[in-house]
């Protein structure tokens, strides 16, 4: 991101004076694709007809879940069933997602490559997590013993500045650089599977369940609390690159 932040300002002060005319006044709408914070990899759509103003939204995501699977490397998780059944284990598995919204109001002054953005940006990050039992003797598997899930939604507000780097055809490149103030943070957390619809059958088992799961939820509550309570303000910065129609 530093090595394309560089190469884009170095174009942009080298050519942005030189921009071939108000595209914003003779275009209607901009297609293209963004990186960086809060948009991670997006799909960006603008609107251009309400020249100095442009008004855009961003839709995007991250590779996270192959990464973080690998830092865990789940692995199965043998247990004694008793009563001469075989050999079973519990397999879990992990999938996690990390996906972005954002929108924003552009203002470009008098030469149109310079703007000022005033944006809304939310990140969603989740994790479910399921495990099956499997006769390790037979290979023979039941899924959904136990799953859980977990969400957490962080907004932010984010006011930047930027330039924009004019090409023939339509061509654009735009450079942002801000800082976010982080809202409220939204957070869930659900715990389900067969198991877990079996055992609250039984009243012996149904109390200490709801008991678990209340303290299970208290818990992760607490924790990002604590690590939301910390942070305040996030960076903000991006670059995009699409075609004026």
């Amino acid at each position: 991101m530093k090595l394309w932040l560089a190469i884009g300002l170095s174009l942009l002060f080298a050519h942005g004076v030189k921009a071939e005319g108000p595209v914003r006044s003779t275009k209607n709408v901009g297609l293209g694709l963004s990186g960086g914070l809060p948009q991670l990899i997006s799909l960006e759509m603008s609107l251009l007809t309400l020249s100095p103003l442009t008004f855009g939204l961003t839709y995007g995501s991250a590779p996270i879940n192959g990464i973080i699977n690998r830092q865990l490397n789940l692995k199965p998780i043998p247990i004694d069933v008793g009563g001469g059944l075989g050999s079973f284990e519990i397999v879990p598995n992990a999938s996690f997602s990390l996906t972005s919204f954002s929108g924003y109001v552009r203002y470009y002054f008098g030469n149109e490559w310079f703007f000022a953005q005033l944006g809304y940006g939310a990140l969603t990050f989740k994790a479910s997590v399921s495990a099956g039992l499997r006769n390790k003797d037979t290979g023979a598997s039941v899924g959904g013993i136990v799953s859980g899930s977990a969400t957490l939604v962080q907004p932010m507000v984010y006011p930047a500045i930027g330039g924009e780097v004019l090409f023939p055809f339509g061509l654009y490149m735009n450079l942002g650089l801000g800082a976010g103030y982080l809202l409220k943070l939204k957070k869930s957390i659900s715990i389900g599977g067969t198991a877990v619809s079996y055992a609250s059958l039984l009243p012996e088992t149904s109390a200490a369940l709801n008991e678990a799961k209340a303290k299970l939820e208290t818990e992760f509550n607490q924790k990002v609390d604590e690590i939301r309570e910390l942070v305040n303000w996030s960076p903000v910065a991006f670059i995009s690159l699409g075609l004026a129609f």
